[in-house]
Parts: C-alpha cells; sequence; structure tokens
C-alpha cells in the first residue's frame, strides 16, 4: 500500500542523502519526491511516498526519519502547515 509522509526539515547540505538512505536500509522504494522551501528559508517540506508492507514498517519509516537530527516532524498524509 502507498504512503504518503510530509516532513519538515532543516535545509542543510546533506540532508535529502541521510534521508534518502534511512528508506534505503529498510529496503522501500520512493515512489515520490518533492522538497519546497518554506517561508523561513533555513526549513523546507519534503513530501513522499513510498510503498509500505503493513503499519508496523510505517511506524518504522517514521522512528527513523525523527532521529536524523535535522527533521523536524513527520506526519502522514496532507497536512497544512
Amino acid at each position: 500500500m502507498d504512503k504518503t509522509f510530509i516532513t519538515r526539515v532543516y535545509n542543510r547540505p546533506g540532508l535529502l542523502v541521510r534521508f534518502a538512505s534511512v528508506l534505503t536500509r529498510l529496503n522501500l522504494n520512493i515512489k515520490s519526491l518533492m522538497v519546497t522551501p518554506d517561508e523561513d528559508q533555513k526549513i523546507s517540506t519534503i513530501s513522499f511516498i513510498f510503498e509500505s508492507q503493513d503499519d508496523k514498517q510505517t511506524a518504522t519509516v517514521r522512528r527513523n526519519l525523527l532521529k536524523q537530527l535535522d527533521v523536524l516532524t513527520v506526519n502522514d498524509g496532507f497536512c497544512h502547515y
């Protein structure tokens, strides 16, 4: 099943590589990825869709992303800020 996450992150060099490596370690494929700047130039929003086997795997993705230093929030679906 496809899952959508919207994350707010600090806009720093190398973040996208670390972000993608979290999903690679979990053997997940990113189906769609969009990065948009925030009004505050220090923060960006990353929206991505990935295929998850179940809710347990989705929770693992969330936990691992939140462990990254530059990740502020991880939300399901389409959230408005």
